[in-house]
Parts: C-alpha cells; sequence; structure tokens
C-alpha cells in the first residue's frame, strides 16, 4: 500500500469509534466523548460525567461527543454536557459552591474558539467581586459592568502576537476563532466584540509589559 492511501486510511480512522457500545471504565456511562484536538494527549474516549471530572480546570477544550445514530463526532462546550455543566470561579477544587444559585450564560473567547457556556461565581461571603474573580481565572471581562463575556489571557497574548507579527486585523482573528467553533454554520456562533479587542488588548499591554 502505498504511503498516502495508508495515511488517508489512518485518517479516515480516527473519525471512527470502535469503543462507542463499550462501558466508559467508571461503569456508569458508554464511551462517547473524547478530547482530541487542545491538548489532550491520548485522552482515553469516556462517558460524560468522566470527561467533565477530568477537565473542570480545562473547560475550554472542546469534548467531541458521538452520536450512535449518525455516526459522527460533534463538538460541544464543556457546558452542554452532563445537563449543564458550569465553569465554577474560585473554589479551585470544582466543587459548585454552597452560596451560588444561579449559574451565568457567558460567552469566553478563547485561542481554539468561542465558547457560548456557564459560569458560576463563587457566592460565599468572603467572596471577591465579579471582576476580581474573572481575573483571578485569567479571564479579561469585556464590559465593567454587566459581566457576560470576557477574553482569556491566552487569546489576548496571541492576537498580541499575530498582530505584531502579520499585521492580522481584530476582525479576521476574531472570524478565525468562529470559524475553529464551527466552520459551517459559522453565523450561527456567538458574536464575540472584536471592536473591544483593540482596546482590551491596549489595557492588557500597559498592565503586563513589565513582565
Amino acid at each position: 500500500m502505498a504511503l498516502e492511501e495508508r495515511l488517508q486510511e489512518l485518517i479516515l480512522r480516527s473519525y471512527d469509534n470502535p469503543y462507542a457500545d463499550k462501558l466508559c471504565k467508571c461503569g456508569k456511562g458508554f464511551c462517547l466523548v473524547s478530547c482530541r484536538y487542545d491538548g489532550c494527549f491520548r485522552y482515553p474516549i469516556s462517558c460524560e460525567s468522566c470527561y467533565v471530572k477530568e477537565h473542570y480546570r480545562n473547560p475550554f477544550h472542546w469534548a467531541l461527543v458521538w452520536l450512535p445514530d449518525k455516526a459522527i463526532w460533534v463538538q460541544r462546550d464543556f457546558s452542554q454536557l452532563c445537563g449543564g455543566s458550569a465553569i465554577q470561579l474560585e473554589h479551585h477544587d470544582g466543587l459548585p459552591c454552597s452560596g451560588t444559585k444561579n449559574d451565568t450564560g457567558f460567552i469566553i473567547t478563547h485561542t481554539n474558539g468561542v465558547h457560548d457556556t456557564r459560569v458560576r461565581f463563587c457566592g460565599c461571603l468572603d467572596a471577591p467581586d465579579h471582576i476580581e474573580q474573572l481575573m483571578n481565572a485569567s479571564l479579561f471581562p469585556a464590559t465593567t459592568l454587566d459581566h457576560k463575556s470576557a477574553f482569556t489571557h491566552a487569546v489576548l497574548k496571541q492576537f498580541h502576537m499575530h498582530n505584531l507579527q502579520s499585521k492580522c486585523g481584530a476582525y479576521d482573528y476574531i472570524y478565525s476563532l468562529r470559524r475553529l467553533t464551527d466552520n459551517v454554520t459559522t453565523v450561527k456562533v456567538p458574536v464575540s466584540h472584536f471592536q473591544l479587542v483593540y482596546t482590551i488588548l491596549t489595557v492588557f499591554r500597559t498592565h503586563t509589559k513589565h513582565f
């Protein structure tokens, strides 16, 4: 078999799920969730519950969920698993905060796309305000009033490098992130405010340049 044919076969094999009818190692669900493209090297295909448990510190990894009836992988956000998981702030153990009753819908822009996710602010009596909680989690709030969107420090750093090296503008950079989120129905991806990127980046540069 020619090398090109062999490579094509191996690529096509990666789009299959040979473990779809097998129980996860926890014994509570089937192996229907994977993580391939966000730094999880050889992450074993697992059930939703195990994926959430393993990714509470990496909530911006895209989950690939296998649909047995269609035999395809679909990309899902962390919050779309287990009936609506949420990114818990301040509590470093990842456990839900007893002082918080409701989760907040949030748009978070990261280096791998735009996440329509859910955030759970800490509601403990000694908890800092929402801006400090976001900043402590390396999330730069897009606005200072109604906190519903943020940029990760990583995506601001990456855009800074692209902007300096290739002169990539905020519009093209954000649109590329939207395509990473959904390259088929890109218009359905939540609009990240690219107009704010330069303003936020200026503030970010000013306060981090001494590092």
